[in-house]
């Protein structure tokens, strides 16, 4: 999480997506951050949110359904892996990624997953199994990996009215989910 917000966030970012950060609530990298922002070429503004907990688009499947139409989500990677090489989409085993995977892919909505390894992955992209985690990483390299994302993510965004990050966190912490962009 922290490296998408810090993604997020840079004057990068402003100047590729086209926007002008207008505002910043909370801490500045985080499951609580809230970024505002303008659009140069169009009078709306983007409003970047934090949903409450991993459960909440499970729960919110349940009792209303999560809309995805329009939108991309990002699926943070997790420790839990198959002990070969797979497709993205495969190669993943946690309980909590299925469970995120099996709402999105149900929604037919278009989703990617953020490796610590390797950026921002499509899901039919055969990969081999590893051991990276951004915790470990200096500020310099998780910038460099969110730089990598971003410039990748840009051009899979264009167009699309929401992007949602769903991440997961180490145990012990509560986990946060769903960073959302709007138009």
């Amino acid at each position: 999480m922290p490296a998408v917000c810090s993604a997020i966030g840079s004057s990068k970012f402003e100047y590729l997506a086209g926007v002008t950060k207008t505002g910043l609530r909370g801490p500045s990298n985080g499951a609580n951050a809230y970024f505002t922002f303008n659009l140069r070429a169009r009078p709306s503004a983007i409003i970047v949110k934090q949903r409450e907990t991993a459960a909440a688009p499970m729960q919110s499947q349940q009792t209303r359904k999560l809309d995805l139409s329009d939108a991309v989500v990002l699926i943070s990677c997790v420790k839990s892996k198959l002990p070969y090489s797979a497709a993205a989409r495969t190669l993943y085993t946690s309980a909590w990624f299925r469970k995120v995977q099996n709402i999105v892919e149900a929604s037919g909505a278009r989703w990617f997953v953020l490796s610590a390894l390797y950026g921002l992955v499509s899901p039919d992209t055969e990969i081999a199994p590893y051991e990276s985690t951004l915790n470990t990483l200096g500020v310099a390299e998780r910038k460099a990996w969110a730089s990598r994302v971003l410039d990748k993510l840009l051009p899979e965004v264009a167009g699309e009215k929401r992007v949602y990050v769903c991440g997961s966190t180490v145990p012990g912490v509560p986990r946060r989910t769903a960073t959302e962009a709007r138009n």
